[in-house]
């Protein structure tokens, strides 16, 4: 299975791969939760992801929406405290 990561705009290094079966720190299969919530018509997905800049992952909550007639989804994400 392919999840091809098209853009990503502060971590340019992640673009055009494949992370489908990429873990966070807590073994969630990050891409896959949030590709799922946006079959299931969007939503929100708590994560962990490594902040730009620095070297561990931080708590995030994502939000990803599907884009309509297409296999694509669009997310954005804020880190937590």
């Amino acid at each position: 299975m392919f999840m091809i990561m098209i853009v990503y705009a502060t971590q340019k290094d992640k673009e055009g791969q494949n992370l489908y079966n990429y873990q966070d720190i807590k073994g969630k299969f990050v891409i896959r939760e949030l590709s799922q919530m946006a079959k299931n018509g969007g939503g929100f997905v708590e994560f962990y992801w490594q902040k730009p800049g620095e070297t561990t992952q931080s708590r995030k909550l994502g939000y990803v929406e599907p884009i309509v007639g297409t296999n694509f989804f669009i997310g954005s994400g804020v880190y937590m405290e």
